[in-house]
Protein backbone atom coordinates (compact mmCIF):
# COMPACT_ATOMS: atom_id res chain seq x y z
CA UNK A 1 0.00 0.00 0.00
CA UNK A 2 2.92 2.59 0.84
CA UNK A 3 4.04 1.79 -2.75
CA UNK A 4 0.76 3.04 -4.03
CA UNK A 5 0.61 6.27 -2.11
CA UNK A 6 4.02 6.70 -3.18
CA UNK A 7 3.09 6.34 -6.33
CA UNK A 8 -0.32 8.65 -6.75
CA UNK A 9 1.64 11.41 -4.13
CA UNK A 10 4.39 11.24 -6.79
CA UNK A 11 1.66 11.71 -9.85
CA UNK A 12 0.32 14.48 -7.42
CA UNK A 13 3.44 15.95 -7.40
CA UNK A 14 4.49 15.92 -10.92
CA UNK A 15 0.68 17.12 -11.75
CA UNK A 16 1.50 20.07 -9.49
CA UNK A 17 4.77 21.14 -11.08
CA UNK A 18 3.31 20.57 -14.68
CA UNK A 19 0.62 22.70 -13.61
CA UNK A 20 2.78 25.10 -12.25
CA UNK A 21 4.58 25.32 -15.46
CA UNK A 22 1.63 25.64 -17.55
CA UNK A 23 0.44 28.74 -15.25
CA UNK A 24 3.79 30.16 -15.69
CA UNK A 25 3.88 29.60 -19.74
CA UNK A 26 0.14 31.23 -19.38
CA UNK A 27 1.66 34.28 -17.54
CA UNK A 28 4.74 34.50 -20.32
CA UNK A 29 2.08 33.94 -23.17
CA UNK A 30 -0.30 37.19 -21.66
CA UNK A 31 3.27 39.27 -20.84
CA UNK A 32 3.79 38.31 -24.97
CA UNK A 33 -0.20 39.13 -25.91
CA UNK A 34 0.61 42.75 -24.45
CA UNK A 35 3.82 43.02 -25.90
CA UNK A 36 2.61 42.53 -29.49
CA UNK A 37 -0.67 44.66 -28.97
CA UNK A 38 1.49 46.94 -27.49
CA UNK A 39 4.01 46.73 -31.00
CA UNK A 40 0.85 46.62 -33.36
CA UNK A 41 -0.51 50.28 -31.74
CA UNK A 42 3.09 51.59 -31.89
CA UNK A 43 3.59 50.19 -35.91
CA UNK A 44 -0.16 51.37 -36.39
CA UNK A 45 0.79 54.94 -35.40
CA UNK A 46 3.86 54.93 -37.67
CA UNK A 47 2.42 53.44 -40.32
CA UNK A 48 -0.11 56.94 -39.77
CA UNK A 49 2.74 59.54 -39.56
CA UNK A 50 4.66 57.41 -42.74
CA UNK A 51 1.02 57.88 -44.68
CA UNK A 52 1.04 61.65 -43.65
CA UNK A 53 4.68 62.37 -44.66
CA UNK A 54 4.03 60.57 -48.24
CA UNK A 55 1.26 62.82 -48.15
CA UNK A 56 2.59 65.73 -47.33
CA UNK A 57 5.66 64.93 -50.00
CA UNK A 58 3.38 64.35 -52.72
CA UNK A 59 1.50 67.42 -52.07
CA UNK A 60 4.89 69.67 -52.02
CA UNK A 61 6.65 67.62 -54.88
CA UNK A 62 3.63 68.48 -56.90
CA UNK A 63 4.10 71.83 -55.87
CA UNK A 64 7.48 72.28 -57.36
CA UNK A 65 6.55 70.66 -60.21
CA UNK A 66 4.01 72.99 -61.07
CA UNK A 67 6.37 75.64 -60.61
CA UNK A 68 9.37 74.21 -62.21
CA UNK A 69 6.23 73.64 -65.08
CA UNK A 70 4.83 76.90 -65.51
CA UNK A 71 7.98 79.24 -64.72
CA UNK A 72 8.70 82.09 -67.22
CA UNK A 73 12.34 81.44 -66.89
CA UNK A 74 14.47 78.74 -68.40
CA UNK A 75 15.17 76.26 -65.90
CA UNK A 76 17.37 73.39 -66.37
CA UNK A 77 18.23 70.01 -64.12
CA UNK A 78 22.00 69.71 -64.20
CA UNK A 79 24.00 66.75 -62.76
CA UNK A 80 27.60 68.12 -62.08
CA UNK A 81 30.55 65.68 -63.79
CA UNK A 82 33.69 65.78 -61.49
CA UNK A 83 37.11 64.84 -62.62
CA UNK A 84 39.58 62.20 -60.70
CA UNK A 85 40.58 65.60 -58.85
CA UNK A 86 36.90 66.39 -58.07
CA UNK A 87 36.99 69.32 -60.26
CA UNK A 88 33.81 70.11 -62.31
CA UNK A 89 34.15 69.40 -65.85
CA UNK A 90 31.22 69.08 -67.37
CA UNK A 91 27.30 68.87 -67.02
CA UNK A 92 24.55 66.69 -68.00
CA UNK A 93 20.88 68.08 -68.12
CA UNK A 94 18.43 66.13 -66.66
CA UNK A 95 15.45 67.90 -66.91
CA UNK A 96 14.34 70.92 -68.49
CA UNK A 97 11.09 73.43 -68.60
CA UNK A 98 8.82 74.33 -71.16
CA UNK A 99 10.55 78.10 -71.32
CA UNK A 100 13.72 76.15 -71.84
CA UNK A 101 12.40 74.99 -75.16
CA UNK A 102 10.06 78.19 -75.77
CA UNK A 103 13.47 80.81 -75.01
CA UNK A 104 15.98 78.52 -76.49
CA UNK A 105 14.07 76.54 -78.90
CA UNK A 106 15.78 73.27 -77.24
CA UNK A 107 13.53 70.95 -76.92
CA UNK A 108 13.73 67.98 -74.12
CA UNK A 109 14.23 65.30 -76.34
CA UNK A 110 17.58 67.03 -77.40
CA UNK A 111 18.61 68.52 -74.53
CA UNK A 112 17.84 65.53 -71.39
CA UNK A 113 20.75 63.49 -70.68
CA UNK A 114 23.34 65.03 -72.65
CA UNK A 115 26.20 66.77 -71.70
CA UNK A 116 26.32 70.30 -71.79
CA UNK A 117 29.79 70.57 -73.90
CA UNK A 118 27.55 67.94 -76.80
CA UNK A 119 24.36 69.74 -76.37
CA UNK A 120 26.02 73.01 -77.11
CA UNK A 121 29.00 72.25 -79.05
CA UNK A 122 31.66 73.37 -77.60
CA UNK A 123 34.80 72.83 -75.51
CA UNK A 124 33.65 73.65 -72.00
CA UNK A 125 30.12 73.59 -71.03
CA UNK A 126 28.59 76.99 -70.83
CA UNK A 127 27.92 78.49 -67.15
CA UNK A 128 29.82 75.58 -65.65
CA UNK A 129 31.50 77.81 -63.13
CA UNK A 130 28.16 79.68 -62.48
CA UNK A 131 26.33 76.02 -61.70
CA UNK A 132 28.39 74.45 -59.91
CA UNK A 133 28.61 77.70 -57.38
CA UNK A 134 25.88 76.72 -55.09
CA UNK A 135 27.53 73.71 -54.25
CA UNK A 136 31.06 75.46 -53.38
CA UNK A 137 29.38 78.02 -52.05
CA UNK A 138 25.97 77.03 -49.96
CA UNK A 139 24.28 80.31 -51.48
CA UNK A 140 21.27 80.35 -54.20
CA UNK A 141 22.60 81.41 -57.56
CA UNK A 142 20.53 83.38 -59.73
CA UNK A 143 21.60 84.96 -63.37
CA UNK A 144 20.66 86.42 -66.58
CA UNK A 145 22.68 85.88 -69.62
CA UNK A 146 22.67 85.89 -73.10
CA UNK A 147 23.77 82.72 -74.91
CA UNK A 148 24.31 83.26 -78.45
Amino acid sequence: MSRYIYHVEESALREKALSQQLKAGEQQLKAHEQQLKANEKQLKKEIRKQKKLMTDLKAKSQQYTSLFENMNECMALHDIIFDKKGNPVNYRIIKINPSYTKILGIKPEQAENKLGTELYQVKVPPYLDIFTRPERTGKPEFFETYFP
